[in-house]
């Protein structure tokens, strides 16, 4: 399972930064304007910021026709969508599909046999709760999509995902306060169902929103650059190099356990590229006073840590690099190891998921 995830961690990563906007000084306001006002909002996957969240079903916040309030009696039947926060909702979304509840559903085949049959392995409660936050970007994105005259195909992806994906994570969610062999046994039912049609409307919808991301990340860059926006415009070529690394490794190996097969000269004139990229977002950052007036919020704890990011890419790389070269592999416990090894593909793409995250974070300041 975890393997079958690699291609929507490199989505995710795609996604995640195709609105990378100027800071919230005053300058980056012509730029919204051009933009419609698109940012990204912050990824969220630290584990300490887990909150549990449980619904019996997919109705529950949904109130009863006859206790609708006047506003909502008043409201348009078809307001208009704002397209760029449906957009930002289903990075958001993307984000957690590949990140944290990807782990959770992991988490509970930990503890039962990967079959339709019922074979517990593990006693009691074993697997984690997705973040409330999860429920509140699908609710909220299905309310939007609902709302549309016209519908694209990514809407009706969505969809098309959004009842098994909510109940998916429901159905998990549930095993906290059920642990009876019996209930278990009719939840894994459900979730076995689930997860196997899941697969595949995720993977079609974190396809077509790749697709959709390349295409507005390109159209954002050079808004950035037209407007003279150089710290905003390195930091998306930097990790759009990233990703192509990304892209490459993951097209030419599956993991770790084939890092030696890596064709770095396929991949050098990328590394020269990224280094010398790393290298210009370093260099801006030393002037903070340039970047505050671009709009970057310098005072704060998210700035300061995108440097380390940089740097910490930048040396996992040429790690990665320097292992290949030497054709060092790894050991099985490296490979099997809760922490990424140095020189390792996952190390580096560790790294890039923290420039992506420490960004956001910045933007969201």
């Amino acid at each position: 399972m975890k393997k079958l995830w690699q291609r929507g961690i490199f989505l995710l990563l795609v996604s995640a930064v195709i609105f990378c906007g100027c800071g919230k000084g005053e300058e980056r306001k012509a730029a919204e304007e051009t933009s419609g006002k698109a940012q990204t909002a912050p990824t969220e996957r630290k584990d300490s910021e887990v909150e549990k969240r449980k619904k019996d079903s997919s109705q529950d916040n949904e109130k009863p026709a006859d206790e609708k309030t006047v506003e909502e009696t008043e409201a348009p039947e078809n307001p208009e969508v704002d397209e760029n926060e449906l957009f930002n909702l289903y990075v958001e979304i993307n984000n957690e599909m590949v990140g944290y509840f990807a782990e959770v559903i992991g988490s509970y085949f930990e503890g039962v046999e990967f079959q339709e049959e019922f074979v517990a392995l593990k006693e009691g409660d074993w697997c984690r709760s997705s973040r409330s936050t999860f429920y509140t970007n699908m609710d909220k994105a299905n309310d939007l999509v609902q709302k549309k005259q016209q519908k694209d195909d990514l809407d009706e992806m969505y969809l098309a995902l959004y009842p098994v994906m909510r109940e998916l994570a429901v159905t998990i969610d549930r095993l906290e306060d059920h642990t009876s062999y019996e209930k278990r046994k009719e939840y894994h039912a459900v979730i076995w169902k689930d997860y196997n049609e899941y697969m595949t409307l995720a993977d079609e919808f974190i396809s077509r929103l790749g697709e959709v991301a390349d295409a507005k990340r390109e159209e954002t860059l050079e808004q950035l650059e037209a407007q003279g926006y150089k710290g905003a415009a390195a930091f998306t070529r930097l990790i759009m190099t990233a990703q192509e690394i990304q892209m490459v490794i993951h097209e030419q190996v599956e993991d770790d356990s084939q890092l030696l097969e890596l064709d770095l000269e396929v991949l050098q004139p990328l590394y020269d590229q990224y280094l010398r990229e790393a290298g210009t977002c370093l260099t801006l950052m030393e002037d903070p006073e340039e970047m505050y007036q671009e709009g970057f919020p310098v005072q704060s704890g998210a700035y300061s840590m995108i440097d380390g990011s940089i740097e910490n890419s930048r040396e996992a790389l040429m790690e990665l690099f320097e292992r290949v070269k030497n054709q060092e592999p790894l050991s099985e416990f490296e490979l099997n190891s809760a922490f990424a090894a140095d020189g390792s593909i996952t190390k580096f793409d560790e790294t890039v998921t923290d420039i992506i995250d420490n960004y956001n974070d910045m933007l969201s300041y």
